[in-house]
């Protein structure tokens, strides 16, 4: 499991942030996520998923809503990190992400 909160710069790819992103769109707590889960929660198709290695930048923001997946780690060539944030790659999830 990738450790979100201790990451002063990104140690890994934004395909593993993105994978991530999908293991945190569970249905239910202690259950990992899916594509699937994911796209109904941003409101696209699964197949549209099914085709990304990483999150398309229009979609970043949706992801990040859901999963709590910082845009930072999903897209940091569109999102650098903010040097001056205490935890610059880590948001909370939405409430619709816990539900």
């Amino acid at each position: 499991m990738l450790d979100l909160r201790a990451m002063d710069t990104p140690a890994f790819t934004p395909e593993e942030a993105f994978e991530e992103a999908v293991r945190l769109a569970s249905p239910a707590p202690g259950k990992p996520g899916t594509r699937r889960e994911l796209a109904k929660r941003i409101g696209v198709k699964p197949q549209a998923i099914s085709q990304w290695d990483i999150v398309p930048v229009g979609r970043v923001l949706a992801v990040e809503a859901a999963t709590g997946v910082s845009r930072h780690l999903l897209r940091p060539d569109f999102y650098p990190p903010d040097p001056s944030s205490p935890d610059p790659h880590r948001v909370e999830p939405s409430i619709e992400a816990r539900v």
